[in-house]
């Protein structure tokens, strides 16, 4: 009883510092109010950052280029983009320390080979107090209830045609055959129904707050691709609220 007991709450623990994460990360998105567009917004997020690998040169590119190249640039930004802007940037190093001379090439060997020989030790202590990764409990993995909401959002339908889009499989095949050849290009990370059926029934969900995550995501890419006045964005708002209902334990 105790064993069982302690791996309860190491579960109920781990599913605790998931939702706090998650949590955080939507009141990051809320947070982005202010009107901001890529002109403003972008130079001013890299002023004391750099970005890895360079995924916005093209952007800096295009802010050096005269009328009328920037207009694109001056679309206001939604949340989810600066939020995305925030998660890509990574601050700097200080780099103000200034650099060894030329005089002093024993010295600085001693004191990195002294770092070294901590880091060494502190790794080891470290490693001797990490349990082995089979003593550690499993994920909790999607519980009944989340399985129950997937269920339900599934069965939504939307429109007067009935049919409810999220149920696609949007491969890039799949993505040209329905007039959408750029979908994959618009949308960093494709999430539908179907992917997220697949996932549960191959246990690659750590909880229920990562299968929520992936439906809040359908939302989010139905109003990247086609706007957000659309009805398909509209279908997709209506999607996530229907599985949080469900999740919680009420009916749709």
């Amino acid at each position: 009883m105790a064993a069982k007991a302690a791996r309860d709450a190491k579960l109920n623990a781990a599913r605790a510092e998931m939702l706090q994460a998650l949590r955080k990360a939507e009141a990051k998105v809320a947070a982005n109010t202010a009107p901001a567009t890529w002109e403003t917004y972008l130079p001013e997020r890299l002023k004391n950052v750099k970005i890895e690998g360079e995924p916005a040169s093209d952007l800096l590119e295009l802010l050096r280029k005269p009328e009328p190249a920037r207009r694109p640039l001056r679309r206001q930004l939604t949340p989810e983009e600066m939020a995305r802007i925030d998660a890509m940037c990574c601050t700097k190093e200080d780099t103000g320390k200034q650099k060894k001379g030329p005089g002093r090439p024993r010295k600085d060997a001693a004191k990195k080979a002294k770092k070294e020989k901590v880091a060494g030790t502190k790794a080891a202590a470290a490693a001797a107090d990490t349990p082995a990764a089979d003593a550690l409990p499993p994920p909790p993995g999607v519980s009944a209830h989340g399985r129950r909401a997937l269920d339900a959002v599934w069965a939504l339908e939307f429109g007067p045609d009935k049919t409810n889009p999220f149920r696609t499989r949007l491969a890039k095949d799949a993505c040209e055959a329905l007039g959408m050849p750029d979908y994959h290009d618009v949308v960093d990370t494709v999430a539908d129904l179907a992917l997220a059926r697949e996932k549960v029934n191959k246990g690659q969900y750590y909880d229920d707050a990562a299968l929520r995550h992936d439906v809040r995501l359908m939302a989010a890419n139905a109003r990247a691709y086609h706007g957000a006045e659309s009805d398909v964005a509209k279908s997709g708002e209506r999607l996530a609220a229907a599985f949080d209902t469900v999740l919680g334990g009420g009916d749709v």
